[in-house]
């Protein structure tokens, strides 16, 4: 006999399940034994997480096997109440998890603001400088949505007509 599986229940608090057996993606939703949605092999089912979200689903998505004797067409809803026995679905279910892996999101720099560095002397030859910390400050912000990021910047250009810039990380400029 083919093999299959019936979907009986997803869990799309922190995503959205769904399922593929030609072309588009179809959204799993509102699974039940009453209505369960039937995929053999070939067919195909992914999670889409919620944006920025990472953890565990542990009750993703629940199952009977389908030995897909029935004339059932694969995605068309049907019930799986009656089962075990001469049925073509099983009497047990399994749930199956999924782990989301969080990845670096990129900081968002809110360039609203026109920041400026502290006025200096003309010919002062060892300018006290700006931390970064206050130049970021001085901007609208920078936000980011990991937990724990820490903040920096980036030089990508500087103008150098009317003197040279420097930075320091550490000791002398």
């Amino acid at each position: 006999a083919q093999q299959g599986i019936a979907v009986i229940a997803v869990d799309n608090t922190n995503g959205t399940w769904e399922y593929q057996t030609s072309g588009s993606w179809t959204t799993l939703a509102g699974s039940s034994t009453s209505a369960a949605i039937p995929l053999g092999t070939a067919h195909k089912i992914r999670f889409r997480p919620n944006a920025n979200w990472a953890g565990t689903v542990a009750s993703g998505i629940t199952f009977k096997a389908w030995d897909r004797s029935a004339g059932a067409s694969p995605g068309v809803a049907l019930n799986v109440g009656t089962n075990g026995g001469g049925t073509p679905y099983s009497t047990a279910d399994e749930t199956a998890s999924i782990t989301v892996n969080p990845v670096n999101d990129a900081p968002v720099l809110n360039n609203s603001s026109a920041p400026s560095l502290p006025a200096i002397n003309e010919d002062d030859a060892n300018p006290s400088g700006m931390t970064i910390t206050n130049l970021i400050a001085a901007t609208a912000g920078i936000t980011d949505v990991d937990a724990g990021a820490q903040q920096g910047i980036a030089v990508i250009a500087v103008d150098n007509t009317n003197g040279t810039w420097e930075y320091q990380t550490s000791g002398s400029w």
